[in-house]
């Protein structure tokens, strides 16, 4: 196991794993990386090969050239027909009809033989992969579909209706999540919370609809062998009820408005916290690395993972690798 494994297991390291989420365009990732071997290997991780993103097509009814997703459900009565589809042949149902991604079932199942093939080509890097798949929450699946504020208005006509859908979808969703993972020879699913955190949807639906089908369908990744990474894209201040998760068996990324200390804190001995800092912008790179560092000698966080920003990978091209070398300086003194 290398550092970052470790790290996520919260087994003890001698030092931060210092793992930015680096990706690309499809047709540049791999000739990129290649190209740059020598400076990715001075990394933890992770490496995000953009063919994980197909499995993220399963939940967002969209295409490239949208920039939002498509209201695809009308009324109540269309969350019947997403529970006996189920996630994934009611997202290729949607696709072809809409004319979305027309391709998406050959994707699906060629996808994860592409990102095996180059998790085995680099696997002598030392650097981490990110996640074999890419997920969301019951209700940010449903939201997507349905759009957000109509998924709101359905929570106060028919709340068992709503919940009885995203039960469905906590039950059936992990199944092609953790096997697409598992195919990709990367057993991480990353899940996202859009339009699922308490501050979007309320206290009294996070913890009757949100929470309850989000647990269950961690629950069930964890059960089939992967390992969720929780990813907020919104700072999310109390995170206590992750508490209720099994202890060791996920990862917490969060925002760049979120304190990661304060995080790796309230989650000490049961998460690993990846995530970036919020730093003046209008310092000197060496102060703002300086004012870091002196944070994390600060606060002995034993379960801090330095990268990205939950929702923002490091987009690679033959023009800004050199950007990343911020992170190299943690890689001494930083605890």
């Amino acid at each position: 196991m290398g550092i970052v494994e470790d790290a996520l297991c919260l087994k003890e390291t001698n030092r931060i794993a210092v793992a930015p989420v680096i990706t690309a365009r499809r047709e540049l990732f791999e000739e990129l990386a290649r190209a740059n071997e020598s400076r990715l290997k001075r990394f933890d991780g992770f490496l995000l090969h953009p063919a994980v993103f197909d499995s993220g097509w399963v939940y967002l009814p969209s295409k490239p050239s949208l920039q939002e997703p498509v209201q695809v459900m009308k009324n109540l009565d269309d969350y019947e027909e997403l529970s006996a589809l189920g996630p994934v042949e009611y997202a290729l149902k949607v696709h072809k009809e809409r004319d979305f991604i027309q391709d998406l079932k050959d994707r699906l199942k060629s996808a994860p033989g592409v990102v095996a093939n180059f998790v085995d080509e680099t696997a002598s890097w030392g650097v981490a992969n990110y996640c074999g798949a890419m997920g969301i929450t019951p209700i940010g699946f449903i939201s997507y579909y349905r759009g957000f504020n109509d998924t709101m208005k359905d929570m106060a006509r028919d709340q068992r209706a709503v919940l009885n859908a995203a039960m469905d979808l906590a039950v059936e969703y992990p199944k092609f999540l953790v096997e697409f993972a598992k195919s990709c020879k990367v057993p991480r699913v990353w899940v996202s919370f859009a339009n699922a955190t308490p501050a979007m949807v309320g206290d009294y639906y996070f913890e009757r609809i949100v929470w309850p089908s989000a647990k269950t369908m961690i629950e069930r990744i964890i059960k089939e062998g992967a390992m969720p990474i929780i990813q907020f894209d919104e700072e999310v201040k109390n995170l206590k009820f992750l508490a209720q998760l099994p202890p060791k068996a996920f990862a917490v990324h969060v925002s760049g408005d979120s304190d990661p200390i304060r995080d790796a804190q309230s989650l000490s001995g049961h998460a690993a916290v990846l995530g970036n800092f919020k730093v003046p912008a209008d310092q000197p790179e060496q102060e703002r690395i300086r004012a870091v560092k002196e944070k994390l000698s600060i606060n002995k966080v034993k379960n801090l993972i330095v990268s990205t920003e939950g929702g923002s990978p490091f987009i690679m091209t033959e023009h800004n690798l050199e950007k990343v070398g911020v992170f190299e300086p943690f890689f001494s003194g930083a605890q």
